[in-house]
């Protein structure tokens, strides 16, 4: 996916989403491109920051090697952020749809660089940052998802938008295994958002349906089926 997206971003290819296709004064066709641009080059930034973590050797490496990779990631998502043009921003009082895909895949982007260094010592300093930062990251998600609905409906989503929440999901179901209760009914609560969306985007996207299944599979092994709406837990 990332290599596709960076082929596009050299070709200068244009892509498009239903919900956008409607809009079409010059400002909401600039924001489009714009949000676009920023989508792609976000995109092709996963796979040079990816490609370190996910690889066979990544385990192999040293602590000090594998906070440096952590680091480097974390340095140029954020600068990718700070770059963001005012008018892809979220404190606008016009935000389309793929305004909030862009920022839907910043957040699943830290998400992700985080994810494998949760195998370490779970009182280090890097496990707690990556616990905070991958917890925030999908708390951000859930109030994306909830911006989106007051644009568009969520059976009309981009495909890649199914991964974003079903990575937020399962960050939040795993911190419904707190026993630190305030925590456990925050994250229960976020999860469900999620797992709502999916249910609605199961009616175009196969892998939303895919993802629910496997949400239930790991609210079983995580014994939390309790995190699960009631008609899906049992």
């Amino acid at each position: 996916e990332a290599m596709c997206a960076s082929l596009a971003l050299h070709l200068g290819l244009q892509v498009s989403t239903p919900e956008d296709l409607g809009l079409s004064s010059p400002e909401h066709k600039y924001l489009f491109r714009k949000s676009r641009v920023r989508d792609v080059r976000l995109r092709t930034l996963w796979s040079s920051v990816f490609m370190d973590r996910y690889s066979f050797e990544f385990f192999e490496l040293s602590s000090t090697d594998k906070s440096r990779i952590l680091l480097d990631a974390r340095d140029k998502l954020y600068s990718f952020r700070r770059q963001l043009h005012p008018q892809v921003q979220l404190d606008r009082n016009s935000i389309t749809p793929s305004i909030i895909y862009l920022h839907m895949s910043y957040h699943m982007s830290h998400i992700l660089i985080h994810r494998p260094y949760l195998k370490g010592a779970v009182q280090s300093d890097t496990y707690k940052l990556c616990v905070w930062s991958m917890s925030s990251a999908a708390a951000s998600i859930v109030r994306l998802l909830r911006e989106y609905r007051k644009v568009a409906v969520l059976d009309q989503v981009s495909p890649f938008i199914v991964h974003s929440v079903l990575t937020a999901a399962v960050t939040h179901l795993c911190n419904a295994t707190s026993t630190h209760q305030p925590l456990r009914s925050q994250s229960i609560a976020w999860f469900r958002v999620c797992f709502d969306a999916l249910r609605a985007m199961q009616r175009r996207w196969i892998k939303a349906k895919r993802g629910i299944r496997l949400l239930q599979e790991l609210a079983r092994r995580w014994q939390v089926m309790v995190a699960l709406p009631l008609q899906h837990g049992f």
